[in-house]
């Protein structure tokens, strides 16, 4: 099945936006990409989500239409907390969207998630907000 990543990046941020209304916080906001966000506080935490490929591979010769290509990438998930608040909040979140993602297959295009890296990265924006990463290995086939 032909497999564009622009169909692939709905599919994934659909499963986000339907996962994380069921487990998250309702007051946790999120925006995808470069959307523009400005919090209203700098209490309330919030994410933001986005896809970056990773490459890919040829797995397979033939015909045009028969080839298969592997292509890994991630859902990179940028979770900013309140300074002072501690290391917990930012991994509860993190581990929030280990749930939604980790060891699971995603429909139609058969998208295969690995790991959810969680990563602290610290205070950023001059001390604005306490960043943490959750990186979430997928891939999927791409057949042309």
């Amino acid at each position: 099945m032909r497999a564009r990543l622009d169909d692939v990046t709905e599919v994934l941020l659909q499963r986000f936006v339907d996962q994380w209304v069921i487990s998250s916080d309702p007051r946790t906001p999120f925006v995808f990409g470069n959307e523009p966000y400005s919090p209203d506080d700098e209490v309330t935490p919030w994410v933001r989500v986005w896809i970056r490929p990773a490459g890919g591979r040829q797995e397979s010769l033939g015909p045009p239409g028969a080839r298969r290509f592997d292509r890994p990438a991630f859902v990179i998930v940028d979770i900013r907390t309140k300074p002072g608040s501690g290391q917990g909040p930012g991994q509860a979140l993190g581990e929030e969207v280990r749930e939604i993602f980790e060891g699971v297959r995603v429909g139609p295009y058969d998208i295969r998630f690995d790991e959810v890296a969680i990563q602290e990265v610290g205070e950023v924006e001059d001390g604005r907000w306490y960043q943490h990463l959750a990186e979430c290995r997928f891939s999927y086939e791409d057949v042309r």
